[in-house]
């Protein structure tokens, strides 16, 4: 596969060890994943792997999307619902860039010689017609994060923990950082944090690694301290 992604999988496991980690132990007993820019699936196989778990992976790419299918198909997971769509703010077509690399194709403007139209959705209608909605959500589509969490309607109230790439690319192609933290504060969030999942440790150290940056709602923390013996530290 020509991914850097599929690479560091091959190599590594996880490869967002501290992050994977954190979804496996929540999701141990169950609870539902929205995988948003799923990619090849590195998140949702991950996921997957816990048996009583669902996982919504949407990755709008076709052949992108095909390799994710294949990959769940080779696992034999049947916990997974793949769907074949962009994520954003309105359900739409949109326009995708059209690049070999599977982790770089983005949403963009308009039409152009190295784009492909796609079918676009909110989440929120997602939800409704599916009568389900997700308790954790993993976003990472290449700076477009904040169109999506505008798709979630009432349902962004409702996760228990958002994983969130925030890697610069926002600030450049949409709405940057400042106003996704300012969008899940004002929704019942708090963050970002960063988790040192050994130490059982949340933090604000942001730029301690690559991984995605997290965003806890408020209710949910409690029971991070009490049921998983979780700390927060500036």
């Amino acid at each position: 596969m020509n991914c850097g992604v599929s690479a560091l999988v091959n190599n590594q496991g996880m490869y967002d060890y501290n992050n994977m980690q954190l979804i496996k132990m929540l999701l141990v007993k169950g609870g539902v994943l929205f995988d948003i820019g799923a990619n090849i699936g590195s998140f949702t196989l991950i996921a997957a792997e816990q048996n009583q778990a669902k996982v919504v992976a949407f990755e709008p790419h076709p052949r992108t999307f095909a390799i994710l299918s294949h990959n769940v198909q080779l696992n034999e997971y049947h916990n997974v619902t793949l769907v074949n769509c962009a994520v954003g703010s309105q359900n739409s077509q949109v326009f995708l860039s059209d690049k070999p690399s599977s982790s770089i194709n983005s949403i963009q403007n308009g039409p152009g010689k190295y784009t492909i139209e796609v079918p676009g959705i909110r989440i929120d209608d997602y939800c409704a017609e599916n009568d389900i909605q997700p308790d954790l959500i993993k976003i990472d589509i290449e700076g477009f994060e904040f169109d999506a969490l505008l798709g979630f309607g009432d349902f962004l109230r409702k996760a228990k923990l958002i994983f969130i790439e925030q890697n610069g690319l926002a600030n450049e192609r949409s709405r940057g950082d400042v106003e996704i933290n300012d969008l899940l504060l004002s929704n019942g969030y708090c963050g970002p944090f960063k988790v040192d999942f050994d130490h059982r440790k949340f933090h604000r150290h942001i730029e301690a690694n690559g991984e995605d940056s997290i965003f806890i709602n408020h209710q949910y923390a409690e029971s991070l301290r009490d049921k998983y013996g979780y700390t927060f530290e500036d």
